[in-house]
């Protein structure tokens, strides 16, 4: 197919496809020529298609990339893209569509990095590729670069369509390269699911009393939002609120709502190696069991992030918990109180393998709470492994495997009741395991829908603690 007869093609490719609905290979020349006849959603319907169809041409991951960022889908565009130009490294066009789709998606440094690439391959796409990156100096709060980045694309190109349209728009005071980012965000979810064994109070440490052996469905309401403040490129204050209450269809007064609020720094330290970013995090939680007050906890969570290496996240942190517990229906207070300051402390690694679409991440932690009551205080080390891989159709799938153990420093109230303590007091130990899968896919770009699934297996050596808990739930989650 030549550039000369674009239109001619797409009608020959048409025909084609009308005349054999299952020629993939025909399918994909008609997106190729719908892409240049600015099509792209017609072109992304086909390069689709295609795919199902089995005919996977080499540049179908840029065609389709393309067609994606150019009608919104960005998430698919990345996805597409992401292997191609590791691929095909030279293709400056591509690097320009991935840049675009990493800004849309809020990921400016990627964006900037495959934009430059894209310029220092063609400096064709000089207008283009300014006017984006203006954009994002603009988004980090830096007007200075923002509007340099514009001046240039006036001075070197100024008779693009962009640059003409960029004058226009600065003499009617309406330049985009002035225009900050969205300061805030939202969120809402709904989730409708059953568990095979609610606990009615939630904590990581149940009493028995607490554990009902009761199933139910449920639905679960979400919501919360943020604002945040960003000073220059390396400095960012945020303010959020996240709410969630869950109803359990057969249970009477076992209604849990959930508040959260809180504050963030968080500061890049751009005079170290690695992407350094600072941050501490302040949060009050208040927790309601059937409109009583069960629980109320402030915490304080400082950490560092690093980047080693571009596919390679690194986080250290170190957590304080104080927390105040309703005193649980049985029980004496000098053993049974909840009430604790929790410390933890450890790190997390986040690996991208982009060829594969995948990113897997491992995390180490240990535990010390210290409790008012001598049954809850314990010593614990978590360990957790997770795994997010990006499918067909926009599909992604997580899937996160934890495990905990948590051995407890004084000997348990109940332990001589017990058939295996014989009449003998000694600590508690307890072991759990859990499992979680969540599918999700876009709806638009805004709403997504999902399933997951939950499991809990928890093994004690005083066998009122040992239980499971299997939790599924489908829902809808739109953000703003």
């Amino acid at each position: 197919m030549t550039a000369q007869d674009v239109t001619g093609a797409a009608k020959l490719f048409n025909s084609a496809v009308k005349a054999d609905k299952n020629d993939g290979k025909a399918r994909f020349y008609l997106g190729v020529a719908l892409n240049r006849l600015n099509l792209h959603d017609l072109a992304y319907g086909q390069f689709q298609a295609s795919r199902r169809l089995k005919q996977i041409h080499r540049d179908l991951g840029f065609e389709a990339g393309w067609a994606a960022q150019a009608t919104g889908r960005n998430k698919a565009a990345i996805t597409l893209l992401e292997p191609y130009v590791k691929n095909f490294p030279k293709n400056a066009k591509a690097h320009e569509f991935l840049g675009r789709a990493y800004a849309r998606t809020n990921q400016l440094d990627k964006a900037e990095a495959s934009l430059r690439k894209a310029l220092n391959l063609n400096p064709r796409l000089k207008p283009t590729v300014l006017l984006v990156l203006s954009q994002i100096a603009a988004r980090r709060g830096n007007t200075e670069q923002a509007n340099q980045l514009a001046n240039q694309l006036l001075r070197e190109a100024p008779d693009s369509k962009i640059g003409e349209a960029l004058n226009t728009s600065r003499i009617l005071g309406t330049g985009p390269a002035r225009r900050p980012t969205k300061p805030w965000s939202a969120y809402v979810a709904t989730t409708v699911g059953h568990n095979d064994n609610v606990i009615g109070f939630s904590s990581d440490v149940p009493l028995p009393v607490e554990i009902t052996s009761k199933s139910s469905g449920f639905l679960s309401l979400e919501g919360g939002g943020e604002y945040a403040w960003r000073f220059g490129q390396d400095q960012t204050v945020a303010a959020g609120y996240g709410m969630r209450y869950d109803v359990f269809f057969r249970l009477n007064k076992q209604d849990v709502f959930d508040n959260n609020f809180y504050a963030r720094y968080q500061r890049a330290v751009r005079q170290l190696p690695g992407s350094v970013v600072a941050s501490i995090l302040a949060s009050y939680g208040h927790t309601q069991v059937d409109g009583d007050r069960f629980r109320d906890a402030f915490s304080v969570r400082p950490s560092v992030a690093v980047k080693p290496a571009d596919n390679v996240g690194l986080e250290f942190f170190f957590a304080r918990t104080m927390s105040d517990t309703r005193e649980a229906d049985a029980g004496i207070p000098v053993n049974s109180s909840r009430d604790a300051d929790l410390n933890s402390f450890g790190g997390r690694a986040v690996i991208n393998f982009p060829s594969a679409n995948m990113a897997v991440s491992l995390g180490l932690a240990r535990l010390h709470n210290n409790a008012d009551g001598s049954d809850h205080g314990y010593r614990g080390t978590r360990f957790s492994v997770g795994a997010r891989l990006k499918l067909f159709e926009d599909y992604t799938v997580n899937a996160q495997y934890t495990k905990t153990d948590y051995r407890y420093t004084a000997p348990h109230s109940l332990a001589p009741f017990v058939l295996s303590g014989l009449g003998f007091a000694f600590a508690r130990d307890d072991d759990v395991a859990a499992f979680k899968l969540q599918v999700s896919r876009p709806i638009t770009d805004r709403v997504s829908g999902f399933a997951k699934f939950d499991f809990t297996d928890t093994t004690s050596n005083i066998p009122l603690f040992t239980y499971s808990q299997t939790v599924f739930g489908a829902g809808v989650l739109a953000r703003f």
